[in-house]
């Protein structure tokens, strides 16, 4: 494919204005082992939260999209601040509460590595860049693409938008 400077400039734009999420897709987002719809319960405050050092993020599987349970219910993941551990530390940067989701919010996890478990919880894809705050665009963007590469979970056999919002509903409690 032979871009003209002005073409790739303005396909650059386009590719800036996607966001994040979408643009995951030739990261390898979706080729994750694991992907689930939760709810964020808590987190586990330790004596030490920094950029590098992330809290325990305590999160409850309502629905497994994709790959092999990665939790019976309870799902320890490491909430990193960033999608790179090597990243230098912001300037100025000090962890706050409201850095954390919301209590009972409800997000779809992207899990590398789902049958292992750390003593520190899971990784989600690239720290950051594997949770998405699940809403009906969100939910429906990423069970599109899960069913486009054939890689639905065989625990959970409809992927319809309607049945995957019932079961988060039953969730909010």
């Amino acid at each position: 494919m032979n871009l003209k400077p002005l073409q790739f400039a303005g396909l650059i734009s386009l590719l800036m204005l996607l966001p994040s999420w979408a643009q995951s897709v030739a990261d390898g987002l979706y080729d994750c082992d694991s992907i689930v719809v939760a709810k964020f319960l808590d987190y586990s405050p330790k004596d030490r939260i920094g950029y590098k050092y992330p809290p325990i993020a305590n999160y409850r599987v309502c629905v497994l999209l994709k790959g092999p349970p990665c939790a019976a219910n309870d799902l320890p993941v490491r909430y990193s601040f960033s999608e790179n551990d090597n990243e230098a530390v912001p300037l100025g940067w000090a962890f706050k509460r409201n850095m954390m989701p919301r209590k009972n919010s409800i997000w779809i996890l992207f899990i590398n590595h789902a049958m292992e478990r750390p003593p520190g919880g899971v990784e989600t894809f690239r720290g950051s860049k594997g949770r998405i705050e699940f809403t009906k665009t969100t939910g429906e963007s990423v069970l599109k693409e899960i069913e486009r590469r054939g890689d639905r979970s065989a625990w959970y056999k409809s992927l319809d938008m309607g049945e995957v919002f019932h079961e988060v509903d039953l969730t909010r409690k």
